[in-house]
């Protein structure tokens, strides 16, 4: 039966096409009434984006919102209704939804509420989006999930008892969700493995999120620090001292901590970094306080063990000998 009331609640934009009243009553009785979150899920989807009403939709939502509850499991009501009103809030600026996105966060803050919101605003453009404010309320939005999440883990990880089962659920839901951020961020950079050369719209978005990615860097994951340093290595060209400056704060305020200074990946991205930083951006290092940042970089695989790390400083002290 779950499955033809979802059905029913997926048709209601045919319907609405012959007979909106009755289209609208079908959402809102599936979602006043409905206890299966799939159908609750799809009653919001439709209501806010296949019935060109976003004052009913946000009420549709607001309805579900007030009856779900988040979990693990795809296509749940929770993160449909995050899904929805974040595109809401930050394409269009729909007041119910920044309502509503204000009470999620505050109530919802893991991973799986949260995903499809932020893979939905990098598909569709918002952190490269022509218009300023599209791209100011995204990465708000960004920055109002990291900063409770990123608090949440470090309360976690200064604990000196043992987590219980639940806890430790928690705490992985928490850091994949400040995962998540980074990689979109990366990604909507146009970072990939067959990436091409930054555009303009990604280099200004590595600018306008300088304070988002300073917040993330301070997260003692290596998976954060990873994308984070790739994003930097990618930026090298378009601004090397900014990024040179970025890598040596995550390398050594975390690199030891999460374990990013002993992964290969880690090591092979920094070797990159610093070598493109030696082959084409060797002016920057006539000022002594970035020379000693490049050196800390260095330093710090050298500490966990890297011989790449060793012959780059035999390198450096060769070329300004």
């Amino acid at each position: 039966m779950g499955a033809i009331r979802h059905t029913v609640g997926r048709l209601t934009p045919l319907v609405a096409v012959s007979d909106t009243d009755t289209a609208w009553e079908i959402l809102e009785r599936l979602a006043a009434q409905d206890d299966d979150d799939a159908v609750l899920a799809a009653a919001v989807t439709m209501a806010c984006f296949r019935m060109n009403d976003r004052q009913r939709g946000t009420s549709i939502l607001t309805t579900v919102m007030g009856r779900a509850t988040p979990h693990a499991s795809r296509e749940t009501a929770a993160s449909a209704c995050a899904t929805a009103a974040g595109l809401l809030w930050v394409h269009h600026a729909t007041p119910e939804a920044g309502t509503a996105l204000t009470s999620m966060i505050t109530s919802w803050l893991d991973d799986g509420t949260w995903s499809d919101c932020l893979h939905q605003l990098r598909v569709s453009g918002a952190l490269t989006h022509d218009n300023d404010t599209v791209r100011q309320r995204a990465l708000t939005l960004m920055q109002q999930l990291t900063e409770p999440a990123l608090d949440r883990t470090r309360h976690a990880l200064a604990q000196h008892q043992a987590f219980t089962d639940a806890e430790r659920e928690q705490l992985k839901n928490t850091v994949r969700l400040l995962d998540n951020v980074a990689s979109q961020i990366y990604f909507a950079s146009g970072g990939d493995h067959n990436s091409t050369p930054p555009t303009e719209p990604a280099v200004r978005l590595v600018d306008e999120a300088e304070p988002l990615i300073k917040l993330l860097s301070a997260t003692r994951v290596a998976g954060i620090a990873h994308h984070l340093v790739e994003l930097s290595e990618r930026m090298v060209d378009q601004r090397p001292q900014q990024t040179l400056l970025t890598v040596r704060d995550i390398v050594t305020q975390v690199g030891t901590q999460s374990g990013y200074t002993a992964d290969t990946h880690g090591v092979g991205t920094c070797v990159t970094f610093v070598e493109r930083i030696l082959a084409d951006h060797r002016s920057l290092l006539r000022d002594p306080g970035n020379l000693t940042a490049l050196r800390q970089i260095c330093d710090a695989f050298i500490d966990a063990g890297w011989p790449q790390a060793h012959k780059l400083v035999f390198g450096i002290e060769q070329i300004f000998r």
